[in-house]
């Protein structure tokens, strides 16, 4: 399936952009935040991130979950284009953590919480944060990454995986998905990444 590209970026909102990127590469090369050149950093980091807003109407006090938000993507940039959500960023690695703790206080994200923890270890606990939409870049494959998004979603929610071109709608993956209470799988194409989308089962 194709879908349009990500909408247009008040300035106000692209400078807040940049700025991220100006962290992320400040930090990234001694931190293993990125391996992108700085050169694509733009579509690859920022256009990609966006190219999800299409796929859902968001709206305010929904609350997104960055599931493995690594060096902030496509959390961050999402946070900035739609300041009315409420976005956590869910990192184990205490070193990229603390850079997502930065990024929000410097670029004044009050919506943001940054939660250094392990995600299996918060999935199991009762309760447990249960958010309206569950974003991820390649945090891991479908099949470790369904199970572990499941527990996350609540009765409504959705789940906007970003993944590789390797991936496809499998029997096992339809498996997967309703063994954990989700909808058959389907791959988006924004034009500029891949993206699973599965909902929480009515």
């Amino acid at each position: 399936m194709k879908h349009p590209a990500a909408l247009p970026l008040q300035p106000a909102a692209r400078d807040r952009l940049e700025r991220y990127l100006d962290l992320l590469y400040e930090v990234g090369a001694s931190h293993n935040l990125t391996r992108v050149p700085r050169q694509d950093a733009w579509q690859r980091h920022i256009e990609e991130s966006l190219s999800l807003l299409p796929l859902h109407h968001w709206s305010a006090d929904e609350v997104i979950l960055d599931l493995g938000s690594g060096g902030g993507v496509p959390g961050i940039p999402l946070a900035i284009a739609v300041p009315q959500v409420r976005v956590l960023l869910l990192e184990r690695n205490l070193t990229k953590a603390a850079f997502l703790e930065r990024c929000r206080v410097e670029l004044g994200l009050d919506q943001v919480e940054v939660v250094a923890r392990n995600a299996e270890e918060v999935a199991r606990e009762k309760p447990h944060p249960r958010v309206d939409i569950l974003v991820s870049r390649a945090a891991a494959p479908p099949a470790r990454l369904i199970p572990l998004t499941a527990p996350f979603l609540n009765s409504s929610g959705l789940a906007l995986l970003m993944v590789g071109q390797s991936v496809r709608i499998s029997l096992d993956l339809r498996t997967l998905c309703r063994r954990h209470h989700l909808t058959d799988p389907e791959i988006v194409d924004t034009g500029l990444t891949r993206i699973l989308m599965v909902r929480k089962s009515p």
